[in-house]
């Protein structure tokens, strides 16, 4: 038979008191070296100091990197963005053209180019870009013009000048005309170009000469005129934006035809060479 033994602990003992103290440094909190091999303090208040030095530390390493993955995913959409968007890839005479005609005074050119001429750049084939001026005109409920693939070839190219003498710019109110009745969709010119650009269909010269060809279209009557100039201030507001000089003054130019109609249409009637 065992008999009930009863253990009773003081927690003020001195004797207790110290043994905790000595298990908890040598068991609990190992001493820790420092520089030169000499234990560190072992007491809580110089533990909880070098833990938070340390954590500090982590903390600052932990957002220099953080930074710097910032810094090199930035780098990398720029490369991304740069690879998409065309505009970037020619030469900066272009970029600065564009904002000069995107200019609202005159006297300053525009900050950037317009948003609706970036969309334009950014198409990956001059067979896109071709779909994607057919969808901006028809946003501006433009939807029945007609141009030549040539002319979108020299724009995205950003040849928006021509290089001989006496002939109208590749970007003109002769390169705008009505779509003529049972003429091939613009869209669908624009996705098949692509198609062919895309799937590495080699093309004969004739081809190449073909879609790089341009139209020149002189407007003979009144309504000709009048759409000509319509179309023409359509494609400067998607090149140039809508707040342009140049856009401004075609828009004040088709109000003068509207308002001065039976004027023209009798001079037009009278002289064959008028418009």
């Amino acid at each position: 038979k065992i008999e009930a033994l009863r253990l009773l602990v003081r927690p003020d003992d001195g004797e207790l008191k110290a043994h905790e103290v000595e298990i908890h440094a040598s068991a609990i909190l190992p001493p820790v070296t420092v520089g030169g091999g000499v234990p560190a303090p072992t007491d809580t208040a110089a533990v909880m100091q070098q833990l938070t030095a340390s954590l500090s530390k982590t903390s600052e390493e932990t957002a220099n990197a953080n930074q710097l993955a910032r810094e090199v995913l930035e780098l990398k959409r720029e490369k991304e963005e740069t690879s998409k968007n065309r505009l970037k890839k020619l030469h900066g005479t272009v970029t600065t053209l564009i904002r000069n005609a995107a200019s609202n005074d005159d006297e300053r050119p525009a900050p950037n180019v317009p948003e609706s001429c970036q969309r334009f750049y950014k198409c990956e084939s001059a067979g896109m870009a071709d779909q994607e001026l057919t969808y901006q005109f028809q946003e501006r409920k433009l939807g029945d013009v007609s141009f030549a693939h040539g002319t979108v070839q020299q724009i995205w190219n950003g040849s928006y000048l021509y290089a001989s003498h006496g002939s109208p710019s590749n970007f003109s109110a002769f390169c705008f005309t009505q779509r003529a009745p049972l003429q091939q969709n613009q869209e669908a010119r624009g996705v098949t170009l692509h198609l062919i650009s895309s799937q590495g269909h080699s093309q004969t010269i004739e081809e190449i000469v073909k879609a790089t060809k341009q139209t020149v279209t002189v407007p003979t009557k009144y309504h000709e005129l009048g759409s000509q100039i319509a179309y023409f201030k359509g494609g400067t507001e998607i090149f140039f934006g809508e707040k342009c000089v140049l856009a401004d003054g075609l828009g004040h130019f088709i109000n003068d035809l509207e308002e001065n109609r039976q004027i023209f249409m009798d001079a037009a009637a009278l002289d064959e060479f008028f418009c």
